[in-house]
C-alpha cells in the first residue's frame, strides 16, 4: 500500500512539474524531480516506468515537458548542446526509452515546430538516433552529422537545409543507410540515403537518396532540389551534383516517398 501512495504522489509531483514552466522555475524543478526518483528507489518502484506512461491527458511527462517548455529564443542562437534541464532530467530518468516514448517526443516537437530542440534530442545517447552499426564503424554514440535548417518568412516559402555526412561512403558501404531528420513548416522530413535492394525500380546496389514525410505531418506538393558536394581539402573546388525530385508527399505511414538514383561517379568517390 505504501509503494501504492508513493507512486500515486510521485505521478501528481511530476504532472504538476510540467505544468506552467517557467525559464526560472526549470532548475528547481530538476530538483524535485530528483527527491521523486529517491522515493520510487525506497519503494522499488520502477520510475523510468512511471514517466513513459501517458497518464497526462493520453500522453507522457516528457511530451507535456516539451510542449509546455517556454519560448526562449536565446538556446537556439547560443548554439548549445544542452538539453534544458527539466527536459533533460525527465529524458534520463526514463531511459532506456520505448519506441512510442521516442515517437512522442518527436511529435512534441513537430507540435511546437521546435527543429531545436529535436536536434538537441537526437544528439542524447540515450535517444538512439544512430545505429549500433554506425556507433562501432564511427565510434561514437550520437549522430555526428551537422543540420542546419534555413529561416523562412512565409509558411509557404521555399527553404534550405544544409547538412554533412562524416565518412559517408564508408557508412553507405558498410550500414548501407544514412538519413537524417528534421522539422519545417509544421511537418516532419526524412532525408535518407541508401542501397536499393532491387525495389522501387532501381538496379540492385544502386546507391540512392529519397524524401519522405514521418508520421502526423500534413500532405505536401514538393519541388526539392539536392546539391550534393564533395568534401575538399585547400583551395581546389570540390565536385558537386544536382538533383531534382517533384511530387506529391503524404505521411511515412502511407509508405510513400519520392526517391531517385545517384549517379556513379559519387558512389565510386
Amino acid at each position: 500500500r505504501a509503494a501504492q501512495e508513493v507512486r500515486k504522489t510521485v505521478a501528481g509531483l511530476v504532472h504538476d512539474l510540467v505544468r506552467n514552466q517557467t525559464l526560472d522555475s526549470n532548475v528547481s524543478r530538476v530538483g524535485i524531480l530528483e527527491k521523486c526518483s529517491e522515493a520510487c528507489a525506497t519503494h522499488s518502484i520502477k520510475m523510468s516506468s512511471l514517466l513513459q506512461k501517458p497518464y497526462i491527458e493520453e500522453h507522457t511527462p516528457l511530451y507535456w515537458a516539451i510542449v509546455q517548455h517556454p519560448t526562449d529564443k536565446s538556446e537556439a542562437a547560443s548554439g548549445t548542446f544542452e538539453l534544458p534541464p527539466l527536459i533533460g532530467a525527465l529524458l534520463a530518468y526514463s531511459v532506456p526509452l520505448k519506441d512510442s516514448t521516442i515517437q512522442e517526443t518527436r511529435l512534441a516537437c513537430l507540435h511546437t515546430c521546435d527543429q531545436w530542440l529535436y536536434q538537441r534530442l537526437r544528439l542524447c545517447p540515450a535517444y538512439g538516433a544512430l545505429a549500433d552499426k554506425d556507433r562501432l564503424l564511427l565510434g561514437v554514440n550520437v549522430p555526428p552529422d551537422k543540420i542546419t535548417v534555413g529561416t523562412v518568412a512565409r509558411h509557404d516559402a521555399p527553404f534550405t537545409v544544409d547538412f554533412e555526412f562524416p565518412d559517408f561512403e564508408k557508412r553507405m558501404r558498410v550500414s548501407r543507410d544514412v538519413n537524417l531528420s528534421f522539422i519545417s513548416h509544421a511537418r516532419m522530413w526524412k532525408i535518407q540515403f541508401f542501397v536499393a535492394d532491387g525495389d522501387d525500380n532501381l538496379t540492385d546496389g544502386q546507391w540512392a537518396v529519397r524524401l519522405g514525410l514521418l508520421e502526423n505531418s500534413p500532405t505536401t506538393n514538393v519541388a526539392a532540389t539536392y546539391i550534393l558536394e564533395e568534401t575538399t581539402t585547400g583551395d581546389a573546388p570540390g565536385e558537386s551534383v544536382n538533383l531534382k525530385l517533384s511530387g506529391n508527399l503524404v505521411p511515412e505511414e502511407d509508405d510513400d516517398h519520392m526517391h531517385t538514383a545517384l549517379p556513379d561517379a559519387v558512389q565510386c568517390s
